[in-house]
């Protein structure tokens, strides 16, 4: 089951200072919820992978959620990693999601792409905003 949750449900039952990946797509949701700011590196990571997005999620919120997550792990403290097999593990990670990231944000510039062709396809009537009526427009 995936959990889900709403700005007033988290935010209210933390008393510490928190972060979280708000939805664009959504006002008032989150991609995901807040997190306690001192998390260590595999808090963050484990709750990173409890709030996955949809697979019916836009390229958005799926973009949204890569980028967070890279600026999260890179910024939670690193000293758990102890040895060289944690350190493969971190960077590894680190790596993935910033492929993740890389491969969201063309996507996203191609569907920007693509409704900008949209937009010039249409006829140049559509495209324009009506001008404001003039004084003696707005007279009758």
């Amino acid at each position: 089951m995936r959990a889900v949750a709403r700005f007033t449900d988290d935010v209210s039952a933390m008393s510490e200072p928190t972060t979280g990946i708000p939805n664009a797509d959504k006002p008032g949701w989150w991609i995901v919820p807040p997190w306690p700011v001192p998390a260590s590196l595999h808090e963050v990571a484990s709750h990173f992978l409890r709030f996955l997005p949809r697979d019916d999620a836009s390229v958005t919120e799926k973009l949204a959620y890569y980028q967070g997550y890279l600026t999260a792990i890179e910024a939670a403290p690193t000293q758990e990693l102890k040895d060289r097999c944690d350190w493969r593990w971190y960077e590894d990670v680190r790596d993935c999601i910033g492929r993740c990231v890389s491969l969201y944000q063309d996507k996203h510039a191609a569907d920007i792409q693509r409704a900008n062709r949209s937009v010039r396809s249409l006829p140049p009537a559509l495209r324009t905003t009506p001008a404001a009526p003039t004084p003696q427009e707005q007279a009758f």
